[in-house]
Protein backbone atom coordinates (compact mmCIF):
# COMPACT_ATOMS: atom_id res chain seq x y z
CA UNK A 1 0.00 0.00 0.00
CA UNK A 2 1.55 3.07 -1.05
CA UNK A 3 -0.07 5.14 1.91
CA UNK A 4 2.11 2.84 3.93
CA UNK A 5 5.45 3.63 2.84
CA UNK A 6 4.16 7.40 2.27
CA UNK A 7 3.19 7.37 6.04
CA UNK A 8 5.87 5.48 7.72
CA UNK A 9 7.34 8.21 9.46
CA UNK A 10 3.90 8.38 10.86
CA UNK A 11 4.20 5.36 12.40
CA UNK A 12 7.67 5.65 13.42
CA UNK A 13 6.93 8.82 15.70
CA UNK A 14 3.50 6.68 17.16
CA UNK A 15 5.93 3.74 17.31
CA UNK A 16 8.74 5.69 19.47
CA UNK A 17 5.81 7.47 21.78
CA UNK A 18 4.74 4.19 22.64
CA UNK A 19 8.50 2.63 23.56
CA UNK A 20 8.92 5.85 25.61
CA UNK A 21 5.49 5.75 27.27
CA UNK A 22 6.09 1.54 28.04
CA UNK A 23 1.87 2.32 26.64
CA UNK A 24 0.50 1.57 23.50
CA UNK A 25 -2.83 2.87 24.42
CA UNK A 26 -2.58 5.71 21.19
CA UNK A 27 -1.93 3.29 18.46
CA UNK A 28 -4.76 1.02 19.94
CA UNK A 29 -7.10 4.52 19.78
CA UNK A 30 -6.04 5.00 15.93
CA UNK A 31 -6.12 1.31 15.04
CA UNK A 32 -9.57 1.16 16.55
CA UNK A 33 -10.80 4.40 15.38
CA UNK A 34 -14.51 5.25 14.14
CA UNK A 35 -14.17 8.42 13.57
CA UNK A 36 -11.83 11.00 12.07
CA UNK A 37 -12.43 12.85 15.47
CA UNK A 38 -10.79 9.91 17.07
CA UNK A 39 -7.23 9.61 14.81
CA UNK A 40 -7.22 13.55 15.17
CA UNK A 41 -7.20 13.44 19.05
CA UNK A 42 -4.74 10.74 19.38
CA UNK A 43 -2.28 11.95 16.54
CA UNK A 44 -2.47 15.54 18.87
CA UNK A 45 -1.41 13.37 21.83
CA UNK A 46 0.86 11.63 20.49
CA UNK A 47 2.67 14.93 18.97
CA UNK A 48 2.42 16.54 21.90
CA UNK A 49 4.45 13.17 23.95
CA UNK A 50 6.96 13.31 21.18
CA UNK A 51 7.87 17.29 20.98
CA UNK A 52 8.13 17.05 25.33
CA UNK A 53 10.54 14.46 24.57
CA UNK A 54 12.57 15.86 21.70
CA UNK A 55 12.36 19.14 23.94
CA UNK A 56 14.16 16.81 26.59
CA UNK A 57 16.34 15.35 24.32
CA UNK A 58 17.96 18.11 23.21
CA UNK A 59 18.11 19.53 27.28
CA UNK A 60 19.66 15.95 28.14
CA UNK A 61 17.58 15.04 30.43
CA UNK A 62 16.20 11.34 32.28
CA UNK A 63 14.01 10.48 29.51
CA UNK A 64 13.82 11.52 25.64
CA UNK A 65 13.53 10.84 21.50
CA UNK A 66 16.32 11.59 19.18
CA UNK A 67 16.51 11.45 15.49
CA UNK A 68 20.31 10.51 14.52
CA UNK A 69 20.44 9.55 10.73
CA UNK A 70 18.02 6.83 9.86
CA UNK A 71 16.98 6.18 13.57
CA UNK A 72 14.96 7.13 16.47
CA UNK A 73 16.67 6.98 20.03
CA UNK A 74 14.54 6.51 23.03
CA UNK A 75 15.53 7.16 26.41
CA UNK A 76 13.34 6.13 29.08
CA UNK A 77 13.72 7.33 32.86
CA UNK A 78 15.32 5.31 35.16
CA UNK A 79 16.37 2.75 32.80
CA UNK A 80 20.10 2.16 31.35
CA UNK A 81 19.10 1.26 27.86
CA UNK A 82 18.47 3.00 24.43
CA UNK A 83 16.01 1.76 22.12
CA UNK A 84 16.29 1.99 18.30
CA UNK A 85 13.72 2.30 15.53
CA UNK A 86 14.98 2.51 12.16
CA UNK A 87 13.31 5.42 10.32
CA UNK A 88 12.60 9.00 10.61
CA UNK A 89 10.44 11.23 12.75
CA UNK A 90 7.75 13.08 10.35
CA UNK A 91 8.11 16.54 9.77
CA UNK A 92 4.72 18.99 9.57
CA UNK A 93 3.96 18.00 5.57
CA UNK A 94 3.93 14.52 6.37
CA UNK A 95 1.51 14.73 9.45
CA UNK A 96 -0.69 17.83 7.15
CA UNK A 97 -0.98 15.06 4.72
CA UNK A 98 -1.29 12.12 6.80
CA UNK A 99 -4.30 14.04 8.76
CA UNK A 100 -5.56 14.92 5.21
CA UNK A 101 -5.61 11.41 4.08
CA UNK A 102 -6.84 10.21 7.61
CA UNK A 103 -10.68 11.44 6.72
CA UNK A 104 -10.88 7.97 5.34
CA UNK A 105 -10.33 5.79 8.71
CA UNK A 106 -8.98 2.97 7.16
CA UNK A 107 -5.61 4.44 6.06
CA UNK A 108 -5.22 5.41 9.61
CA UNK A 109 -5.77 1.75 11.22
CA UNK A 110 -2.92 0.75 8.69
CA UNK A 111 -0.64 2.77 9.48
CA UNK A 112 -1.39 2.30 13.80
CA UNK A 113 -1.18 -1.36 12.36
CA UNK A 114 2.31 -1.16 11.32
CA UNK A 115 3.33 1.20 14.69
CA UNK A 116 2.06 -1.02 16.75
CA UNK A 117 4.53 -3.96 14.93
CA UNK A 118 7.66 -1.37 14.85
CA UNK A 119 6.94 -1.34 18.55
CA UNK A 120 6.42 -4.82 19.14
CA UNK A 121 9.88 -5.30 16.81
CA UNK A 122 11.96 -3.06 18.84
CA UNK A 123 11.02 -4.20 22.12
CA UNK A 124 11.73 -7.82 21.00
CA UNK A 125 14.88 -7.16 19.94
CA UNK A 126 15.79 -5.58 23.04
CA UNK A 127 13.77 -8.24 25.57
CA UNK A 128 16.74 -10.45 26.40
CA UNK A 129 18.71 -7.19 27.52
CA UNK A 130 15.57 -6.48 30.46
CA UNK A 131 13.49 -8.66 31.58
CA UNK A 132 10.28 -6.03 32.10
CA UNK A 133 7.19 -5.31 29.77
CA UNK A 134 9.33 -3.58 27.42
CA UNK A 135 13.33 -4.38 27.10
CA UNK A 136 16.17 -2.75 25.45
CA UNK A 137 19.97 -2.39 24.60
CA UNK A 138 22.84 -1.51 26.95
CA UNK A 139 24.05 2.08 26.70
Amino acid sequence: MNSLYKYEPIAVALASVSVLTESFSIIDRIANALSYESVVKAIYESGRILESAIRSGISEGEEWIKQSNNEVLIKRKNKDIIYKIHGKLPDETIVREFLEAAKDVRIARVVASYAMNIAASCLTRYSSAEKSSFGGEKQ
